[in-house]
């Protein structure tokens, strides 16, 4: 891993600086994700939402990728999808 190497090369500060850099890059990913979802949300309904309740919505539903962690749930959430389609 990235943060393996840099402990390698850097020593325990280097990974860990590594680790935090990876997080914020993460982070950072995630925030423009629900951007770009609410941009497209008002602009697919416009005037059915206003913009906060839009992005209010999307940020109620981002705890349910962190619940799905274990392989076993994912499978569920997969056959879900198969019927839905």
């Amino acid at each position: 891993s990235y943060s393996a190497l840099a402990e390698f090369v850097f020593g325990p500060r280097g990974g860990q600086f590594v680790d935090g850099l990876l997080v914020f890059v993460q982070g950072g990913f995630c925030v423009s994700y629900v951007l770009f979802m609410l941009h497209t949300l008002v602009h697919l309904f416009p005037g059915y939402l206003p913009r906060a309740l839009f992005l209010l919505l999307l940020l109620a539903l981002l705890p349910l990728p962190v619940a799905l962690q274990r392989v076993e749930q994912l499978a569920r959430a997969s056959i879900l999808a198969s019927f839905l389609t």
